[in-house]
């Protein structure tokens, strides 16, 4: 079965096929740029007589250095001589606890005390230059200059520190021995300087550079600490390593300049000039060592001076792109270094070492690449940085001789490192090793290997702590909960582990034969009592707490032995894990001894969560005939040992554990795996079995395609939880599957987009989701097709950060954000800080979950559509009550003198309390009408009211750029699709399309400053609500005001009212026919599948079409499986089909009615419902009514609603394990007379089905908080959204309320029932009393009642009382009998 798409336009995004995450690389402005072919065919000539000169020079220094073991010209070592050189290298010995430390000489004595956290190095053989005065004057860093032989005696500079050869000499450094008196290596004393003096960073630069704006903090990342934490710093552009052979980049070709190549690049790289295709990413912090770029003279080596250079030998200016990002380099990819523009972070200080037997010119480049490939042991990468400082050309010949070293052995040097490996124990072990290697390879001679070995004395004694080293794993994964270890021929059932306690410790003390003690005494093994002898010892080194637990659960007389060696370390306990491995030092103690000793000495064993483990399947014994298929069960967490010998063993396994996890069987993948001969055992003859392949362009067309099958093949129903979840019975086990016939099936996409979710859905139903719940959403969207989802979470936090950009607050805003019930209303601005304001705990939390839904849709190839960030507003600012630039502000609240800056980039409101910097003297503001101050007691403007910043204001666009660079900075590069709904139930403050247009074209601008590829994508809604305002001239203003192309529209009503045939389909504008269909996520029985099944057929087949997608658009989820079924399929139907057929697989056919809307209905004071006549059959109707009660509506008829229940009823003995069956059959008794005792009865029926609990919904929202406040707070904002919105009088509530009303059990009882039975009361004693009804008297009650609800803190069951079918039968009996 093949699933494509057809007519795809070209995708702005490569496809999520690239599994490792990768991205479009970022859009880079133009450098001058030197073409590398031109300039190839002026230079051929130089070029060639550069290469035989190199050749002529090897030739004869290898000739002339024959059995110099310092000539490194030696193109390949045969085995004997790599045996000799090996046999001539002593490996040096240190006993690393002896090195003690030094103190400071009297010639040092000046700056015994001085301390300095940032040190310049730099190396002087002349008179200070003014680059060097200017690097003397870097505010906040300490410039440290060391002295050679060329340097003049009487050399001194105001505000530096000079070492001249005489002061290195009395420091004490072992590694000054080593160092020539000439050569700018000498630098290595300077950092030990710094170091001994309290250096954190350390810039190694040179007497020619000038730092660029004189601060190195403006271009280099100081400030990594925290890195701990690396969820909190920003996203990284990283090289891809897409390629593995691939490893040594150019950085210039990133940086804007393909023809030019730094020093050090090998020169069989030099012609791979071609800019990168893809980017992945990674959080900075750990980005240890950063390299900066040159103008000007960049650092090339003598082949590009030589070749380059005019015969007048002008100078070079060479300019790099100042706003190219910077980049880091993945693991097993390398860049050149240097030692005259570079930053060390204390945790590469060790890194900083000059190797003193190669020439000058290679020195600081072998360096780099020895101290990349050591980086990679601590978890840290280099990043290279667009220009830092400025270097002038003097126009001087290269020194070629003092490049002997780089240009033959340079690249082998790179494989060396990339493939060498380590065995060591501590970090400095591991840097003594590798240069060991290096000297044996023949890349440096046995004089490193012993400056190495003074250079880590020299750091210890000085007091440098060498970084721990341990696997990676706990430095890459800083954000994991925690880390899982097993050994091999173990297999882990994960899914039985998802609710154990992740912040416990988890080891298989509880399963027998893993967990012995063995007594020392009486036993007379040796190997046992020398293990003990050694764990007594460690345990002695102990610090005190770690002592005192692990001897309250083992005495010394036994040792613990775990032998399944399965183990779950949390994040909390990852630190003590690390001191403790490094307690054991270089003892040889079995991993099945030390493991335990950790664990007991980190915590008592009944603080373990030892269930979590307990039932694994452990048979250590395992006769050699057995099958792993007689005792592996998928219902345990592991099973020990399991191993296969085979392909078709493997795919058995698989098959069995997928009964824990379906998706393990992926088609797609099994069929890549299994040769065809025996393939997955799906529909087998006799003979030969078959394979059910599904093919598709990305994940999604995959995941759509399986349903497909599951659905029309096997039967099988997938929906969301609350509406039947995973109906998979009917589908047959492995090997009975049913065949697809013939060539197969190949289903396409007629349009390219299937949307998803409307703008207020985050609110009315993902707002208390977590990632458990969001990742089962996503993966419905890729069953479903949905390739374009919106994706608005953790929104916030980025504009969070905007502001602060713009000298805002935290506390400024808290007027700005609207509560987490209610932000899908703030973000469009129909209000603002109703519900709030957001905790900061709030903002980082969604911002990590944004982070994780946003990988899970990227990796299943959806594009998410973004938000702009140009349509939010915030209220900051003290101004004379009522005017503002001619403008009156009739929504001033009286208690207040606030300017409101609200809505769709209207964002800032001049004034004179305002630190907003040149803000002050900008605010060319208008005032939108919003829906929001209609639906308010007597018009409060509190919480809404709002104003437009001009769009001819710079402001403007400045904003929204912003916010979309801070989005990427966060996210990545990840998407060109923004949403942005200017005006949504907001009128314009003026219908002159010219400045509608003006307002268009901003808004564009400021999406495409952030994004030069962006799409704006803006929901139709606008046009049918206010449909008397945006007529055709305004429609077209605002359409047209964006490039034809660049925006999309969602027809967000045509399953009612569609606006493509009244628009000229959107006047060329390409849309996307959507579905609405649910109103304030209300739960009732509804749909027009005739609309649906044949609409978007229409739109697309009509004349002149400019659809582009379909999408599903409800306001609310979980309800209706049927219609969203429907819907769904329609974004790869290209003919209409009979809904009864789509249907046929259901009992009942309920009634497709029509939720026809017509402007006529629309009153000018809202939209009020009201008693419609049964003929209508109207999803929605609406009139005016003197009543400010709540209106009842019923959109089919009661009689067949009747015959339906009878007929479900009849069934349900049949279809009682349904969950979709009880779902509808637990709704259709909802209908009926008997008020009051209905409540009751509906509340009951309601409290026996999991998915109708007003439980789940509050304690949803609790358990995002984290103290008593957040907790209160997001009750509050759950309790209030489905009940009644905005501050009321006491007899005069607010018109928004039971609008997102919801039939839940206990929402019923405790909120409507009481309300219901005060009116009923007072209106039995109007009737009594012969009087009125007391309106006022009965407001005033279910008003108060209503905000003492609301603020109640009562809990309401999460778990469902009683059997559906038969209090459904019940109550049937009850009432219609």
């Amino acid at each position: 079965m093949l699933v494509q798409e057809r007519s795809v336009p070209k995708p702005s995004k490569p496809s999520s096929d690239n599994r490792n995450g990768e991205h479009r690389r970022l859009a880079l402005h133009p450098a001058k740029n030197l073409d590398f072919s031109s300039w190839f065919s002026d230079n051929l000539y130089k070029i060639l007589a550069v290469f035989l000169l190199v050749a002529t020079v090897a030739a004869l220094f290898f000739l002339r250095s024959a059995g110099d073991t310092a000539a490194l010209l030696c193109f390949e070592k045969t085995q004997s001589a790599a045996a000799t050189a090996s046999s001539r290298i002593a490996y040096p010995q240190i006993s690393w606890n002896s090195v003690r430390p030094l103190g400071h000489s009297a010639a040092a004595s000046p700056y015994a005390s001085f301390r300095s956290d940032r040190w310049i190095v730099v190396s002087v053989s002349a008179s200070p230059s003014d680059s060097l005065r200017a690097l003397a004057r870097v505010k906040g860093w300490q410039l440290l200059a060391i002295g050679n032989s060329h340097t003049p005696p009487d050399w001194s500079l105001k505000g530096a520190i000079f070492l001249s050869l005489e002061q290195q000499a009395l420091l004490g450094f072992r590694t000054v021995d080593f160092l020539p008196y000439d050569s700018h290596v000498r630098k290595s004393v300077g950092y030990l300087f710094a170091i001994q003096h309290g250096a954190k960073l350390i810039f190694d630069a040179d007497d020619r550079a000038e730092v660029v704006g004189a601060d190195l903090g403006k271009h280099f990342d100081l400030d990594l600490a925290g890195e701990a934490h690396a969820t909190k710093h920003p996203v990284l552009l990283q090289y891809s390593h897409a390629d593995p052979n691939r490893m040594v980049v150019n950085p210039y070709v990133h940086f804007g300049q393909r023809s030019v190549w730094p020093r050090g690049l090998p020169l069989e790289n030099v012609g791979e000039v071609g800019h990168e295709d893809f980017y992945t990413e990674l959080f900075s912090g750990r980005q240890f060592i950063q390299q900066g770029l040159s103008n000007g003279l960049p650092d090339v080596d003598s082949v590009f001076y030589f070749t380059r250079k005019s015969s007048t030998l002008e100078a070079f200016d060479i300019r790099f792109d100042d706003d190219a990002p910077k980049v880091a380099l993945p693991q097993g990819m390398m860049v050149p270094l240097n030692s005259f523009n570079t930053i060390f972070h204390t945790q590469a200080f060790w890194g900083l070492m000059l190797p003193v037997s190669v020439s000058s010119m290679a020195s600081d480049v072998l360096r780099g690449y020895w101290a990349q490939r050591i980086l990679w042991e601590i978890g840290g990468y280099v990043a290279v940085y667009p220009p830092t400082i400025h270097r002038v050309d003097k126009a001087q010949s290269y020194p070629f001789a003092e490049e002997k070293d780089l240009h033959v052995n340079v690249g082998r040097l790179i494989k060396f490192l990339i493939q060498w490996r380590s065995q060591k124990h501590t970090l400095f072990e591991r840097i003594l090793h590798l240069s060991y290697a290096m000297a044996e390879e023949g890349f440096w001679t046995e004089q490193d290997v012993k400056f190495t070995a003074a250079w880590l004395q020299d750091l210890l004694a000085v007091g440098y702590q060498q970084p721990r080293y341990l696997p990676k794993v706990f430095d890459q994964y800083k954000g994991a909960e925690g880390f899982l270890f097993i050994q091999d021929n173990m297999i882990l059932n994960y899914w039985n582990l998802v609710q154990a306690d992740k912040t416990k410790l988890w080891i298989t003390d509880k399963v027998p034969h893993s967990w012995v003690s063995i007594p020392l005494d009486s036993n007379g093994e040796q190997w046992f009592k020398d293990q003990g002898a050694m764990v007594k010892k460690v345990v002695s080194n102990f610090p005190v707490h770690f002592q005192v637990s692990y001897k309250e659960s083992m005495s010394e007389d036994k040792l613990i032995i775990c032998g399944s060696e399965i183990f779950y370390v949390p994040q909390r306990f990852v630190g003590d894990f690390v001191d403790l491995v490094g307690l054991v030092g270089d003892l040889d103690i079995h991993h099945k001894i030390a493991v335990p000793m950790f664990f007991l000495a980190m915590d008592s064993p009944q603080n373990f969560d030892s269930g979590a483990l307990a039932a694994i399947v452990y048979k250590p014994n395992l006769s050699a005939n057995e099958s792993f298929s007689s005792y592996y069960t998928a219902k345990v967490p592991a099973v020990y040992p399991l191993e296969v010998h085979n392909e078709p063993e493997f795919i058995k396994l698989i098959r069995i554990m997928a009964a824990g996890d379906p998706l393990l069987m992926d088609l797609d993948w099994m069929d890549e795996l299994v040769p065809a001969e025996w393939a997955i055992p799906s529909p087998c003859t006799e003979k030969k079995c078959y394979v059910i392949r599904i093919q598709g362009t990305t994940a999604v067309e995959i995941s759509s395609g399986l349903h497909w099958y599951l659905k029309y093949w096997c039967g099988a129903h997938i929906s969301w939880d609350k509406t039947g979840g995973n109906q998979v019975a009917s589908v047959p086990p492995p090997g009975s599957l049913p065949r697809v016939e013939g060539q197969g099936v190949k289903v396409e996409r007629p349009v390219p987009w299937n949307y998803y979710q409307n703008v207020v859905t985050s609110s009315y139903s993902f707002v208390w989701w977590d990632w458990k719940r969001w990742v089962k959403e996503i993966d419905w969207m890729a069953l479903q097709g949905v390739n374009l989802p919106l994706a608005f979470t953790g929104q916030e936090a980025i504009w969070q950060k905007v502001f602060q950009g713009f000298n805002v607050s935290s506390k400024d805003l808290n007027d700005f954000f609207g509560g987490p019930a209610f932000l899908a209303w703030a973000r469009m601005g129909n209000l603002h800080g109703w519900g709030g304001p957001l905790t900061q705990n709030w903002l980082d939390q969604q911002l990590r979950l944004q982070k994780h839904i946003l990988s899970r849709m990227i990796e299943l190839g959806m594009t998410p559509v973004s938000t702009s960030g140009v349509q939010n507003c915030f209220k900051h600012i003290s101004l004379e009550q009522g005017s503002w630039n001619g403008y009156w502000d009739p929504c001033w609240p009286a208690s207040e003198h606030w300017g409101h800056i609200c809505n769709d980039m209207q964002i800032y409101l001049a004034g004179p309390t305002l630190a907003l910097g040149r803000m002050l003297l900008l605010g060319l503001v208008s005032k939108i009408s919003s829906t929001c101050i209609r639906n308010t007691v007597n018009g409060n403007p509190r919480w809404c009211c709002t104003y437009l910043l001009d769009p001819s204001d710079t402001l403007f666009v400045e904003v929204g750029e912003a916010f979309i660079k801070q989005q990427v900075g966060e996210y990545g590069d990840i998407t060109d699709i923004y949403n942005c709904d200017t005006f949504n139930e907001n009128s314009p403050p003026t219908n002159d399309p010219t400045y509608i247009s003006s307002l268009g074209a901003a808004i564009y601008k400021a999406m495409s400053k952030g994004d030069k590829d962006a799409i704006w994508l803006m929901q139709g809604w606008l046009f049918s609500s206010d449909a008397a305002f945006w007529k055709p001239p305004q429609m077209r203003a605002l359409l047209h005001s964006v490039p034809i192309g660049k925006m999309i529209v969602l027809d967000l009503f045509a399953d009612v009212k569609p606006i493509w045939k009244t628009s000229s389909q959107f006047y060329g504008v390409p849309y996307v026919w959507c579905m609405l269909h649910n109103f304030g996520g209300n739960i009732e029985m509804y749909g027009i599948l005739d609309a649906i099944s044949s609409g978007p057929i229409d739109a697309r087949d009509s004349q002149n079409s400019t659809m582009v997608g379909v999408g599903l658009c409800m306001e609310g989820i979980e309800q209706n499986p049927v219609v969203y079924e429907l819907m769904s399929e329609m974004a790869f139907r290209s003919q209409k089909i009979q809904p009864e057929d789509h249907n046929k697989d259901y009992m009942v056919e309920f009634p497709d009615s029509s939720p026809f809307l017509t402007d006529s209905q629309l009153s000018k004071e809202g939209w009020i419902q009201k008693f419609p006549t049964l003929e209508e059959n109207h999803r929605f109707s609406f009139r005016e009514t003197n009543a400010n009660v709540p209106q009842p509506h019923l959109w089919y008829s009661n009689e067949e609603a009747i015959k339906a229940l009878k007929l479900f009823l009849v069934a349900g003995n049949d279809l009682v394990g349904s969950l979709t069956f009880s779902n509808n059959a637990s709704r259709v008794t909802l209908y009926s007379q008997k008020f009051l005792e209905l409540i009751e009865d509906i509340d009951t029926l309601l409290a026996s089905d999991d998915n109708f609990l007003l439980g789940t919904w509050l304690e949803g929202a609790k358990n995002l908080s984290v103290n008593k406040n957040e907790r209160r707070q997001y009750e509050w904002n759950a309790r209030t959204q489905v009940t009644m919105w905005y501050d009321n009088t006491k007899t005069n509530q607010s018109k928004l309320h039971d609008y997102a009303n919801k039939f839940w059990s206990g929402l019923l009882k405790s909120y409507y029932l009481p309300r219901a039975s005060t009116y009923f009361g007072y209106l039995s004693r109007s009737l009594e009393e012969n009087d009125n009804f007391p309106l006022e008297e009965w407001r005033k009650d279910w008003i108060s009642y209503s905000n003492n609800w609301q603020a109640g803190t009562e809990a309401y069951s999460v778990k469902a009382v009683g059997d559906a079918l038969a209090i459904s039968k019940s109550l049937a009996a009850k009432y219609l009998s």
